[in-house]
This record gives C-alpha cells, sequence and structure tokens, in this order.
C-alpha cells in the first residue's frame, strides 16, 4: 500500500507499508528535498484497566492502535470527555470498564481497516477500492460507511 498525502503548498506526505514509500508508488514523482523519513511498526496494546486507585487512563496511556480509520486520536478525546463527564455529573465507578469496552472495539476495528487495506489478495484489493469508490460517490453509502465501518 503507498499513499500521497497534500500538506498545503508543494509539500506532500509518503507512506506506505514498505521501507521504502517512493518506491512503492504506481507513479514516478520528482521529489527535491526530504524533510524527514522514518519509519514506524504499528503496535496494538491496551491496559487492562483505566483506574488503578486515583489514577485514571486516557488515550495513548490507555490505548495503541493502527491508524488505519483515523480513530485514534478520537477516541482518546472521547475517554477524556468521557472521565469529565463522569468526575462532573455521574461518579466513576463504570469509567474504566466502559472505555476498555469502547477501546477494544475500536481497536479491532481498526486493525480489521488495516489487514483489509494492506491486503495482497488481488481480489480483496480491487473490491476494497472498488467499495471505497463507490461510498465517495454516494452520501447514503457515505454516511452508512461512517456508522457502520469508523466504528462509531
Amino acid at each position: 500500500m503507498a499513499a500521497i498525502i497534500p500538506l498545503g503548498g508543494d509539500r506532500f506526505r509518503f507512506i506506505s507499508n514498505t521501507d521504502n514509500a517512493l518506491a512503492a508508488l504506481p507513479l514516478r514523482v520528482n521529489v527535491s528535498n526530504i524533510r524527514r523519513e522514518g519509519q514506524f511498526k504499528i503496535t496494538l496494546s491496551q491496559v487492562d484497566a483505566y483506574q488503578n486507585g486515583r489514577v485514571f487512563l486516557t488515550g495513548n496511556s490507555a490505548h495503541s492502535q493502527s491508524p488505519a480509520g483515523g480513530r485514534g486520536m478520537n477516541l482518546g478525546i472521547a475517554d477524556s470527555a468521557d472521565l469529565a463527564h463522569r468526575l462532573a455529573h455521574v461518579g466513576l465507578q463504570a469509567y474504566s470498564v466502559a472505555r476498555h469496552a469502547e477501546g477494544k472495539k475500536v481497536m479491532a476495528g481498526a486493525e480489521q481497516m488495516r489487514k483489509i487495506v494492506t491486503s495482497a489478495n488481488p481480489a480483496v484489493r480491487a473490491l476494497t477500492f472498488a467499495g471505497l469508490k463507490a461510498v465517495s460517490a454516494l452520501p447514503p453509502l457515505q454516511r452508512m460507511f461512517a456508522s457502520n465501518f469508523l466504528y462509531g
């Protein structure tokens, strides 16, 4: 998998699931300045409990998942909003159980999406891209995709 993400002006981010994102692109690009390059490994982890005594965990201190689906930051914000709401209104008793369940759900969805998008199976890839093309063209499918596949 390879992608080009416009950053504004004449700047772009190239990403892939290979050692060399530029070499993985299916087209030639003229790159005159590489500002930074690096690799990262996707780690999947989640703490067993989001609370230990008077210490509460939110965001990346509680979970780490694939960036597929773009839910990592939103999940951390939702953890914090839930904790704040409980502090102000309903008490903290169920915070850890509720956020652990939501984190597990989001992480499973992100991992499923990552596996589909990075599949080497030509049939899976063709169906995925055909489906994404259909979704991008039809607002009702966009809503269905957002509510069902981006896991809330």
